[in-house]
């Protein structure tokens, strides 16, 4: 977690009447759970961190993506704070200044970056190609579709803004994602600047300093493939449908591609993006006993500022965020009952799914003590306090057919 230095006292750099905090190290992390779950118990500390966020914005011109003791460090893939602004947004946070925010992010499609290790992106060919090419020595792909998830978050929240000429704009750049895929092997690849692909290339590859990779970062397509959280529905189609996304996401796990890392932690919740719930949980839980143990050494990957913590607590839950958005995927938990206060309103959320075993399916869901057919809800449905019942079984259900809202699929 970033270190509280309150507000003008312990950061000596300035003084802005902003409450300040450091060791954002960093968001690229954080964004993929953790920010979502913190919004969840304690969204007074999420909406200090992001307007903490803004403040460096205003003094050093550009929003970080990790901060450290005053000083931005390396950008991963783009500005994540993107992300976490327009989810806020969209869940109803008060107390931020959206336009200023909204003006934040705009810069980083807009404005050249002096220096790419710090601040924005390599902008020139992402704006004038539509990707990043092999001219970008590191993570050419993964860059480029992260890239695009932003800027999707840049339009909805100029949508959310009532500004639609400007979503307009910036839905139509978050497609970018799909100049990088290749229909002919199911994957998303690098392109040579002339815009041939590049030949060959194995999609299950990348060089053994992972973060160094010409085309993804710290991962492979098998793995990247699956972060395109704006239009997941154009993923499925584009891999042939249902029956073949299921295939492909099974082959992920029983191949071998699959460990607990910042940029897969959501690939076992999207059988859902199918209408299969179930088999959520089944891999959500597989991944709970392989990858957590209670042992000296029980984490299987590094902490990475709350997303491993995050994920146990949300698939333990059956509560599970999408990064970005104001929704949350619903599957069978591990417990029985989960309470969870919800920050200082002195509201909870209550999640009951009484006699739950290891082979338990939802049959039927209420919130409320109303009928819930689908295996996914709102923020605003559960922000002012609710409680969610799940019936349980050990036979095949109907429950949760319904498939989660994807965005671009109706931009």
């Amino acid at each position: 977690m970033p270190t509280d230095l309150g507000i003008d006292d312990e950061f000596s750099s300035w003084n802005s009447g902003v409450k300040h905090f450091t060791d954002y190290y960093c968001l690229w992390d954080s964004v993929r759970n953790a920010n979502s779950l913190i919004s969840l118990f304690d969204p007074e500390l999420e909406v200090d961190m992001l307007n903490c966020l803004l403040d460096v914005q205003d003094k050093i011109g550009w929003l970080p993506d990790a901060w450290i003791a005053g000083h931005s460090a390396m950008i991963q893939g783009g500005s994540s704070a993107d992300i976490l602004l327009c989810e806020a947004a969209l869940k109803g946070f008060k107390g931020i200044d959206y336009t200023r925010a909204l003006k934040a992010m705009r810069k980083n499609n807009e404005v050249e970056s002096p220096d790419t290790w710090l601040y924005g992106r390599h902008l020139s060919e992402y704006r004038d190609k539509g990707y990043l090419s092999t001219n970008i020595k590191h993570n050419s792909v993964s860059r480029t579709m992260e890239y695009a998830y932003q800027d999707w978050c840049i339009g909805r929240l100029a949508e959310e803004l009532s500004d639609m000429a400007l979503a307009s704009r910036f839905y139509e750049s978050s497609k970018k994602v799909w100049n990088l895929w290749r229909d002919d092997i199911g994957f998303f690849a690098p392109k040579r600047p002339d815009g041939s692909w590049v030949e060959p290339f194995d999609p299950a590859y990348h060089t053994p300093e992972s973060w160094n990779d010409p085309y993804f970062y710290e991962g492979n397509s098998w793995q990247w493939s699956f972060n395109v959280q704006h239009d997941f529905a154009g993923l499925v189609s584009r891999l042939g449908g249902q029956s073949n996304f299921e295939k492909r996401l099974d082959d992920v796990f029983d191949k071998g591609f699959y460990y607990s890392k910042e940029t897969m932690l959501h690939i076992p919740f999207l059988y859902h993006y199918i209408g299969k719930p179930e088999l959520s949980a089944q891999r959500a839980k597989a991944c709970l006993t392989k990858y957590f143990r209670n042992e000296r050494k029980g984490l299987s990957d590094n902490e990475d500022m709350g997303c491993q913590s995050a994920f146990f607590m949300g698939a333990s839950m059956g509560l599970y965020p999408i990064m970005g958005q104001d929704l949350y995927l619903l599957s069978t938990p591990v417990f029985e009952r989960s309470e969870i206060s919800l920050g200082k309103s002195g509201k909870r959320l209550i999640i009951e799914a009484p006699g739950v075993t290891e082979s338990s399916i939802v049959q039927s869901a209420k919130i409320n003590g109303k009928a819930l057919d689908r295996a996914w809800i709102r923020h605003a449905e559960i922000a002012d306090g609710a409680v969610i019942t799940l019936k349980l079984g050990e036979k095949q259900s109907n429950w949760g057919r319904d498939v989660p809202p994807s965005p671009m699929s109706k931009k």
